[in-house]
């Protein structure tokens, strides 16, 4: 059973944001930037300590970590890696949540998008969502991976 099947329809998840970013980089060479962004921002002792204490079903990252569909980051499983899209999924116990990653050719560079699509199922699950996305920290944090993908890809 494949991760996508495991999971659960991503395309079912109400759509939470999307941040994105235009680059001259092309799509290949974002996509394997992001694998080492990706590791360094879910692979810390603090997202490590966070996956634990949330339930996440993942935990730690592989060790190697190679962006491939099975590969775990803390608080994410890799569902699909291709050239130009990356979808990660998870959940612990106060939602269910993919994050899709692409990267398009465009007629002058790549665009790049992050799109969060989650559930919070319950009051819990609500009081959850008050403290991450209302409150502006999802925002944050996401601008920031995004910033530093930028950055990175255009060096």
């Amino acid at each position: 059973m494949s991760v996508v099947e495991e999971f659960g329809p991503i395309d079912q998840l109400p759509r939470v944001d999307t941040h994105g970013f235009r680059t001259l980089a092309p799509p290949g060479t974002v996509m394997a930037t992001l694998g080492a962004i990706l590791l360094v921002g879910f692979g810390s002792r603090r997202a490590r300590l966070l996956a634990r204490l949330l339930r996440c079903q993942n935990r730690a990252p592989t060790r190697p970590f190679v962006l491939e569909p099975g590969a775990e980051l803390a608080g994410f499983r890799v569902a699909t890696a291709g050239p130009e899209e990356v979808v990660l999924v998870g959940q612990h116990r106060f939602s269910r949540y993919a994050l899709i990653f692409r990267a398009g050719r465009m007629t002058e560079g790549t665009s790049v998008s992050a799109e969060t699509k989650a559930v919070f199922p319950g009051a819990l699950g609500k009081l959850y969502r008050v403290f991450v996305i209302s409150s502006g920290a999802h925002d944050r944090v996401m601008r920031r991976l995004m910033g530093k993908l930028k950055r990175r890809v255009e060096e």
